[in-house]
């Protein structure tokens, strides 16, 4: 029968768990150490990753370091996660809520339980694939995680002042709302907005607009005016736009369907940062 005892500690720095070849905990001048039974070497020790409620002194896990930078290796809606096993040893996100998944979450499939793994703690990543849902990721890309939003991080004017860059926000009739994850800085010029209808609307009247989302205000991209979402065409507007300090940040794209239950496209802004 297993006995149990009020025990507060032990006089000596060594305290054997097993038995003669058993690992021991040693006091180190005030250091827990995990030592082997003849305490010549470190010992193994494992527990729990971080969890939801977790604590800044919370002790990582190799679980835990390894998700610190997940590569995003597959994507799903939180309502159709893959088979657990199909991605075995792969980092994946959560491109749209649904279930027990909210977007923005990293996953990883550790091939066992019947629900993959929601990594906490992650605030970077690095993408190998195209991630389009409520939040899109472009392929190869870095991102950090600011509040609850994943922004696209590194590719700074030493490398992009000058140039022409484009950024593409799919949007549906069930997800008439996405916005870009990429941000349109301060002081750049918008050359071109396209809006690609791949599947005509099948409402009465519904329409598209796109703004720039700045901290004072946004900037009017792409009117309602500007294209005709009951036909499949390829629609442009090339009116030079500034975006002036401030006013800078993510895409906003709203499409009122006015009823459809079919109908998607991508939204093309070109975008460049000047230089004299």
């Amino acid at each position: 029968m297993d006995i149990l005892k009020h025990l507060r500690g032990i006089w000596g720095n060594l305290f054997k768990i097993g038995g003669p070849d058993g690992s021991q905990l040693k006091n180190n001048s005030g250091v827990i150490e995990i030592r082997d039974y003849t305490d010549s070497d470190y010992a193994k020790l494992r527990a729990l990753k971080i969890q939801s409620s977790s604590q800044l002194n919370d002790v990582p896990t190799l679980f835990d370091l390894r998700g610190r930078v997940a590569n995003i290796q597959f994507s799903f809606a939180g309502a159709t996660p893959p088979t657990v096993g199909v991605n075995a040893g792969k980092y994946g996100f959560v491109h749209t809520s649904g279930g027990v998944y909210t977007a923005g979450d990293v996953v990883y499939d550790n091939a066992e339980t019947v629900s993959l793994d929601v990594v906490k703690e992650v605030y970077n990543l690095t993408t190998s694939i195209l991630v389009s849902g409520s939040i899109s990721l472009n392929q190869n890309g870095s991102y950090s995680k600011f509040g609850s939003s994943w922004v696209l991080v590194g590719d700074g004017n030493s490398t992009t002042s000058g140039g022409r860059r484009c950024v593409s926000i799919p949007y549906t009739y069930d997800n008439a709302s996405p916005s870009s994850t990429t941000s349109i800085p301060d002081n750049s010029t918008i050359l071109k907005v396209i809006n690609l209808v791949l599947v005509p609307f099948n409402g009465t009247a519904p329409t598209i607009s796109a703004v720039v989302h700045g901290t004072s205000g946004n900037t009017d991209i792409l009117a309602i005016d500007d294209s005709d979402l009951l036909n499949t065409y390829q629609y442009e507007n090339e009116e030079i736009l500034s975006i002036d300090i401030d006013y800078g940040g993510v895409i906003d794209v709203l499409v009122e369907i006015d009823g459809s239950t079919v109908g998607s496209g991508i939204v093309y802004v070109e975008f460049a940062e000047p230089t004299l």
